[in-house]
């Protein structure tokens, strides 16, 4: 289905982005060419409710990458409003911060499907569908329904792209000392060898 028209489209796309990669790139533009978004932020996380690892990358550095990667892309912005927060950041809190911030705009909250599958358990998952559009991409190995949320009117389903990148296996390969230049931008390459990351 397609979204109605609105003054103006704002995009939000969440991660921990530890390190930020081609897969992020790729869907956040062309969910903004899909939905016709006016701008997209990517929100990096500070604490997320759901992320169990006690060793995320400090912010500067993941705000560092990110500023990189996305440098090319002129519709393309960082909202540093979770890492502000001294608190977990839940969803509903930043699309609040978002309403306020873009009055009378249509909210998008870029997602995969894996997310979705798992949606119900977020905090007051309706509550936030009254308050955006749910932009859902595919991802692998993830196509289990929700009957609760089948053909809701505010859950845009997208069946591609398909990025098999994760920034786990990017990890993952940069500890085993494997190549993974190809997964990231050139200059997110650049800084996680010259700051020597994920590499303990």
């Amino acid at each position: 289905m397609t979204a109605p028209e609105s003054r103006q489209r704002i995009g939000l796309m969440g991660g921990t982005f530890d390190p930020v990669h081609h897969g992020h790139l790729i869907v956040a533009e062309w969910l903004s060419a899909v939905f016709n978004i006016d701008q997209t932020f990517f929100i990096p996380t500070h604490h997320h409710p759901f992320d169990k690892r006690e060793n995320i990358t400090p912010a500067r550095h993941r705000l560092a990458m990110l500023s990189r990667a996305i440098a090319p892309f002129p519709g393309f912005q960082i909202s540093e409003y979770e890492l502000n927060r001294p608190t977990v950041s839940f969803t509903i809190d930043t699309l609040s911060h978002f309403k306020e911030k873009f009055p009378g705009s249509d909210l998008y909250l870029f997602m995969g499907r894996d997310n979705l599958e798992s949606f119900l358990k977020w905090k007051e998952p309706f509550k936030i569908l009254d308050m955006a559009y749910l932009a859902v991409y595919s991802r692998p190995n993830h196509n289990r329904p929700v009957p609760e949320l089948e053909n809701h009117p505010k859950i845009l389903l997208i069946d591609r792209p398909v990025i098999d990148i994760s920034s786990s296996h990017i990890r993952h390969r940069i500890r085993k000392n494997l190549p993974y230049r190809s997964l990231v931008p050139q200059r997110v390459f650049e800084y996680i060898t010259n700051h020597h990351l994920y590499t303990s």
